[in-house]
């Protein structure tokens, strides 16, 4: 638990690779020895991480999230509040399986380094940004080149982009009712 060092490079005795902690333990016994130290820790990512493209939609320039692990295309309400919006009678959950509210479907139109595209996107007040999913993915021919840190979306070949990430709690679930004072901090059961 000190900063500086990833638990599976870390050279104190019984932690590193093949010292059977961190390959061998199983995941209860590991969990256990950081349940009561009270702290958060913040890890970013030692690597790059570029999992954006650039899309141009009405003239304006949006960060989009290629996912191949989300199935749909998911898009914020705001970034559509003029379309067309089809209701639709689905269900969609986040990775934790929390529901995402589902406000319909519309057809987004949008360019991407000058070829034009379109996506069939859910919308959602839930989300702060557009997620291209597998559908998107596979209905594009898309080849992500991982070490190239690129993708060729129809034979057009763009570099990906990283998106700084803002730090922001947008909802939490409380597990009761709770009035925190203005300008004061306090602990929440969550």
């Amino acid at each position: 638990m000190q900063r500086g060092h990833w638990r599976a490079e870390c050279t104190a005795v019984g932690y590193g690779p093949g010292t059977g902690y961190y390959s061998n333990a199983p995941y209860g016994q590991q969990a256990d020895q950081f349940v009561n130290t009270g702290n958060v820790h913040v890890m970013t990512s030692r690597g790059r991480s570029e999992t954006y493209i650039d899309i141009t939609s009405r003239g304006k320039t949006i960060y989009a999230l290629l996912d191949s692990g989300c199935e749909h295309c998911v898009c914020p309400l705001r970034l559509c509040c003029n379309a067309k919006i089809t209701l639709v009678d689905s269900e969609l959950y986040a990775a934790n399986g929390s529901p995402i509210s589902i406000v319909g479907m519309t057809r987004l139109l949008f360019e991407v380094q000058g070829m034009r595209m379109h996506a069939d996107v859910f919308l959602s007040e839930d989300l702060d940004e557009l997620i291209f999913g597998y559908e998107f993915l596979e209905g594009n021919r898309c080849e992500w080149l991982f070490a190239e840190h690129r993708i060729v979306i129809n034979g057009l070949s763009m570099p990906l982009r990283n998106r700084p990430s803002k730090g922001l709690v947008r909802r939490i679930y409380v597990r009761e009712p709770i009035v925190i004072p203005a300008d004061t901090g306090m602990n929440v059961p969550v």
